[in-house]
């Protein structure tokens, strides 16, 4: 359960890694490990569009710095959770 939760989360971050990079709310909100793996993400990625595309295109086209190109969360979004087992008293 906890390696599934885990993969779901870098899935997330590898997804939304320019929102949460551009937004310190919710990158304050990630581990350090999380907040690691985001940078890196976001370097490889950088790199790869670079040496494949943005390099071969004219100057003025090469920014992927465009707002409307950044995949941004779903905030209206339900999450359904579905409770297997009662726990009594959880906090303690």
């Amino acid at each position: 359960l906890v390696r599934s939760y885990l993969r779901t989360r870098l899935l997330k971050i590898q997804k939304l890694y320019q929102s949460l990079l551009t937004d310190d709310q919710r990158y304050n909100l990630m581990s350090r490990e999380e907040q690691r793996f985001c940078r890196s993400y976001a370097d490889l990625v950088g790199k790869h569009f670079h040496s494949c595309v943005l390099d071969r295109l004219p100057e003025n086209l090469r920014g992927m710095a465009n707002e409307e190109m950044i995949a941004q969360p779903p905030l209206d979004d339900h999450v359904f959770v579905s409770v297997l087992e009662d726990i009594p008293d959880p906090v303690h």
